[in-house]
């Protein structure tokens, strides 16, 4: 192997150092909204399990967040390592993306839904419109400032921007605690979809994991909706 090859694959080498540095770190700091969050995506694996043994009715208002349910629990695992890898203008597209399907399912619920339409936080939704936005400007190239503060040079750099995989606290919570948010949301509005569709629902075991799983969640702060302002690093 010559030096050039050696070179780049130390660097390689450092980069995944450096990523499961910010993923050990992100685990602690997240610990129990981590155990929780998984509690109650368990039982709603386990709910679509035993929705698996037959067939809902596709007339149903209803039947779409079937499809909708199937989306958001396809990227819910990519999500949470994108937060805990430290890749927050990433993990800010992916959140957004799970605010979108979350709203949608409340739409078709509520029976205000337009195929093609995006979707409008009113009502019960209306709490994570603001999240929204701040999503939007982290995970989008749009506001020079919030770029910098997620690239801004670290001790030991000499200049702007750095390449290293950074770790902000704060920031990991706030999305990790959204994110927990966004699928104790999802668990009722699965439930009311396969209850609407197929006359299932979580066994009693399942519904007091899920209600325990919540009241972590809210203990840790889930679900009071926090804004990262752009001076808080």
């Amino acid at each position: 192997m010559n030096q050039d090859c050696r070179h780049y694959t130390n660097l390689i080498a450092n980069r995944r150092r450096e990523r499961k540095d910010v993923a050990k770190k992100s685990a602690i700091a997240v610990e129990r909204l981590k155990t929780a969050c998984d509690a109650i995506i368990n039982a709603c694996l386990s709910l679509i399990d035993k929705a698996g043994e037959g067939s809902f009715n596709r007339d149903n208002p209803l039947s779409s967040n079937m499809f909708l349910a199937a989306q958001f629990l396809q990227g819910e695992d990519i999500s949470r390592m994108l937060i805990l890898s430290g890749a927050y203008h990433q993990a800010g597209n992916l959140l957004k993306q799970e605010t979108e399907i979350i709203v949608a399912m409340y739409e078709f619920r509520v029976g205000t839904r337009r195929d093609g339409s995006t979707a409008k936080f009113r009502d019960d939704m209306k709490k994570l419109g603001r999240k929204y936005g701040e999503l939007n400007d982290i995970a989008h190239p749009t506001k020079s400032d919030v770029v910098e503060l997620l690239n801004a040079k670290i001790e030991g750099d000499r200049v702007d921007p750095t390449l290293e995989v950074q770790f902000i606290e704060e920031l990991c919570i706030n999305f990790f605690g959204y994110h927990s948010l966004l699928v104790a949301i999802f668990s009722e509005e699965l439930r009311a979809a396969i209850k609407g569709t197929m006359q299932l629902d979580f066994s009693d075991i399942e519904k007091n994991v899920v209600l325990n799983a919540i009241k972590t969640l809210e203990k840790e702060g889930a679900f009071h909706i926090k804004n990262h302002s752009s001076d808080s690093r």
